[in-house]
């Protein structure tokens, strides 16, 4: 009986560090699976982004030509989740929308081609933070859209239209800046720095 006894707990015991390996595998597993899964999401949202910024807006005015079409957004962007009717300065467009996540891609159309194009919910994967308050106070009125993204990188959400042939960005940086629920938000007109606002930059 005792030797029987002895058997059984050392069984039992076999049984639950099996149990726990298991478990222990499990959890690895689920985290390395989580992690794939992240980062696969990551590189799927910037391909998007990438994608988004291939996209060219057209004269409202002259019935978006310049745009791209809307064949070709679908190309690179996909099939929309949605679409509207509604009007810009009382010119009829339709709005496309697309979903990714939290991100929110919303074009519109003119004559099937693009005219206004707008991205939010979106931020950038960046490892380094180079955006301070005092490059901010360097930033001067005249600086040139594609100066600023050259050292600060692209912004996480943006904004832009051509109408009566002045080409507007609005363009928010929310990551690589310093500061808790730090941004930095530039507005361009034709290429050009006309306004800036920082909220809680270091």
């Amino acid at each position: 009986m005792e030797k029987r006894k002895f058997f059984t707990i050392i069984l039992s015991l076999g049984i639950a560090v099996g149990l726990t390996a298991c478990g222990n595998s499990k959890n690895n597993s689920t985290n390395s699976t989580q992690s794939t899964a992240s980062a696969t999401s990551n590189n799927s949202l910037e391909k998007l982004r990438k994608n988004y910024a291939k996209i060219q807006v057209g004269e409202l005015s002259q019935f978006g030509n310049g745009g791209t079409s809307l064949q070709k957004t679908k190309q690179l962007l996909g099939t929309p989740s949605s679409q509207n009717d509604t009007q810009i300065h009382n010119i009829d467009v339709t709005s496309y929308i697309w979903k990714q996540g939290k991100t929110t891609i919303t074009i519109q159309f003119l004559n099937n081609h693009a005219v206004t194009k707008n991205i939010t919910g979106f931020k950038w994967n960046r490892s380094t933070t180079n955006f301070t308050l005092k490059d901010y106070k360097a930033l001067k009125t005249g600086d040139t859209y594609a100066s600023i993204v050259q050292k600060y990188g692209e912004p996480d959400l943006v904004n832009e239209n051509r109408i009566v042939n002045t080409i507007t960005y609005t363009a928010m940086w929310l990551t690589g800046v310093k500061g808790q629920n730090a941004s930095v938000t530039l507005i361009f007109h034709d290429n050009k720095l006309t306004s800036k606002t920082e909220i809680n930059l270091e």
